[in-house]
């Protein structure tokens, strides 16, 4: 859980093993979370999740048919 949004409410990635891809949850802020969103398919390896870019948001490091690829959070603060 974390608020990968920006937006203060805390979010799921979720890592599927059978269809190979990262998928998120945004919440709602009631506890609930909404549809499940398929962001990257067909991963190969262990996603890493951390502030690579040092901007003070997290973002998202996966290995892909293509290579090792670098998702930038590009939220804005509002979770805009």
């Amino acid at each position: 859980f974390e608020d990968f949004d920006g937006n203060g409410i805390l979010d799921v990635l979720v890592w599927t093993v059978r269809n190979r891809s990262i998928d998120w949850l945004a919440g709602q802020g009631d506890g609930h979370f909404g549809p499940r969103v398929e962001l990257i398919p067909q991963i190969q390896g262990t996603p890493l999740v951390g502030d690579f870019d040092n901007d003070g948001d997290l973002d998202l490091i996966v290995e892909t048919f293509s290579g090792i690829q670098l998702y930038e959070n590009q939220s804005i603060a509002n979770g805009d």
